[in-house]
């Protein structure tokens, strides 16, 4: 009589620990996939406000370049202007890629990853 319920309880501890686990295993399906979709939602925003960015930036830096051509006579210097402020804008953040670019990623991507 013992023998049975002791064979009957390992049964059914090998039932619990196999639907343990398969319900284990969906969750964290489930949670890699919200975990990439909301990464791929904020990576495509990020997209988007880039090229658009990058748009605005490009029209105001043609007006100011002609406009700096306008004022001193020559667009080719205005031009030139320009170019030198994108290449100190670049080194300023090249040297703080840090503090500008690796630090907010980071705390973005634990926010998405750890807040849920």
């Amino acid at each position: 009589m013992a023998y049975k319920d002791i064979k009957r309880d390992f049964s059914d501890i090998k039932e619990n620990s196999k639907e343990f686990f398969d319900s284990s295993l969906q969750y964290y399906r489930l949670l890699s996939f919200k975990i990439s979709a909301k990464a791929a939602s904020v990576f495509m925003t990020l997209i988007l406000l880039a090229l658009f960015l990058m748009m605005t930036l490009l029209f105001l830096s043609l007006s100011a370049a002609f406009a700096i051509g306008s004022a001193l006579e020559s667009t080719q210097l205005g031009f030139l202007i320009i170019g030198g402020v994108y290449i100190l804008a670049t080194l300023i953040a090249y040297f703080c890629r840090k503090s500008i670019v690796e630090k907010p990623v980071i705390k973005k991507l634990s926010e998405i990853i750890f807040n849920d």
